[in-house]
């Protein structure tokens, strides 16, 4: 069963079509990549987190070495329809729920990476290359520059077998019995150390996810874990790094798109969005006495991941979003 194949030869298809029509759509979709994760800078590992959440995986390893991010996790894999989200902007293939309708996502990689891979469940995974996407457009009778910025390889995924890129790479190997691994060789142009410290989370980071309860990282300079065990309106969490747990108390609620909002939206993003739930979530620590106390901090909002703003009270609040495209003046 080839089912990831199949979907990335489609794309590929699809793709060839639309350069071949509009060859300007090269340098154009290049410059697009490239821009998406400038607007992303410091989100690559939340939106990788915010994808194993989404497929359900109750945990995340994460391996640094020398050269090299794996982000591993137990999730469902990457569906076939999901080639389409990973290779090109505005086309997710999440109809409902939160971040990551418009497939925006993945291409935050591209901060640190230009040859990320994917691998898969049923022995398949994917790979994006400038090379490789250079090649495969000459080949096919279109001019090609082959400088990285000129060729949208990030809009070009390469099918391969998980199998030879765990022969070929022995952490890929150590890594063999998760449902999914990306490996994100790291640019020249990035910092190991900057990296690093993009993992370091706070525990509290896990508190707005839904299915993720474990997060463990390891790397010469920074190995920890996180968990968190959810009961009923006391979450504890558990920090390696920290001595004993912490407990909080975790106030939700679920809500509906208002009606205002609907009407202006056109009848395809209505259909998606009218019977999503967004979450809303309020988290403050207890003592030891198990006393709601405020944090010592105010912390950053959080729209799944930690925005720039601070909250106007020392407690952690998220809240999740749908995008949908609208009429103009209406709010996305």
């Amino acid at each position: 069963m080839n089912d990831l194949k199949t979907a990335v030869e489609e794309f590929q298809y699809r793709q060839l079509g639309v350069y071949r029509a509009d060859p300007s759509r090269l340098v154009r979709d290049a410059s697009i990549a490239k821009r998406t994760a400038k607007d992303h800078v410091g989100r690559w590992f939340f939106e990788l987190f915010q994808n194993s959440d989404d497929a359900q995986s109750p945990e995340v390893h994460v391996r640094v070495t020398t050269d090299s991010i794996y982000v591993a996790d137990q999730g469902q894999g990457v569906l076939p329809s999901a080639v389409k989200a990973i290779s090109g902007t505005d086309l997710s293939d999440k109809t409902l729920g939160t971040i990551g309708r418009k497939g925006v996502g993945f291409k935050a990689v591209y901060e640190i990476t230009q040859n990320p891979t994917v691998l898969s469940v049923n022995g398949e995974g994917l790979e994006f290359s400038a090379t490789r996407a250079a090649e495969w457009l000459i080949a096919r009778g279109l001019e090609s520059d082959p400088r990285p910025e000129k060729v949208p390889f990030q809009w070009l995924p390469f099918w391969v077998p998980r199998a030879t890129a765990e022969a070929n790479d022995p952490v890929l190997a150590e890594l063999k019995d998760y449902s999914t691994v990306i490996k994100l060789p790291i640019q020249p142009t990035a910092s190991l150390e900057e990296i690093v410290a993009t993992l370091a989370w706070p525990s509290y980071c896990l508190l707005p996810f839904n299915h993720v309860k474990k997060l463990e990282v390891q790397s010469d300079s920074l190995s920890f874990e996180l968990e968190v065990t959810k009961d009923a309106d006391i979450w504890t969490l558990r920090d390696s790094r920290e001595q004993g747990e912490k407990k909080w108390r975790i106030a939700q609620r679920l809500e509906r798109c208002p009606e205002v909002i609907l009407k202006g939206l056109d009848s395809d993003d209505r259909a998606d969005i009218e019977n999503a739930e967004l979450k809303f979530l309020v988290a403050a620590p207890m003592d030891h006495d198990d006393i709601v106390r405020p944090t010592k901090e105010y912390l950053p909002l959080h729209v799944f991941y930690p925005t720039e703003d601070h909250g106007p009270i020392r407690v952690l609040l998220h809240a999740e979003f749908l995008e949908a495209i609208s009429k103009p003046g209406v709010m996305r």
